[in-house]
């Protein structure tokens, strides 16, 4: 990546492609990404510009959101959160929040514990989720961690701001 192409949305390829090939990459959604963790307190990752493969480093703001890395410094796979990261404003403007599932239903919403910051650490306020894509005959099972947009979040209580 190199400057000129700064303002573009960042993909993560989901399979190698050849030059002038295309290939499956993912916009917005969960992935798994090889992160150069340069602080263990980074929660975010942006791609190292002038890097032509795309590598990406840890950074206290970035394109993407670190939900969970296999370790402190250097090299690590880890899960990341591409589009509705917050990116930018420190967090505090997430449109997608990391929810566990304890109880509810499709028709009625689903109970959840919020993890803005990841599900390593405390919960950070709980509410009902409403899922408009399921058939109202599915059920999520309790203990199920799943990703909830803003709008679709009816917050009950905790730390929510």
């Amino acid at each position: 990546m190199t400057n000129a192409y700064e303002e573009y949305p960042y993909a993560v390829l989901l399979e190698p492609v050849d030059a002038g090939k295309i290939g499956r990459a993912l916009l917005l959604g969960i992935v798994p990404a090889k992160v150069s963790i340069l602080d263990p307190e980074h929660k975010f990752a942006e791609p190292m510009i002038g890097n032509a493969s795309g590598a990406m480093q840890s950074a206290e703001n970035g394109v993407a959101r670190i939900l969970w890395k296999a370790g402190n410094t250097g090299s690590q796979w880890c899960m990341l959160q591409l589009g509705g990261a917050g990116s930018g404003g420190g967090g505090t403007e997430d449109k997608v929040f990391l929810c566990k599932v304890t109880g509810g239903s499709t028709g009625a919403g689903y109970n959840v514990q919020l993890f803005a910051d990841g599900k390593d650490n405390a919960s950070t306020g709980s509410g009902i989720l409403y899922v408009a894509e399921l058939a109202l005959n599915s059920t999520i099972p309790a203990g199920s961690w799943i990703i909830g947009h803003r709008i679709a979040i009816q917050t009950t209580g905790g730390n929510e701001t």
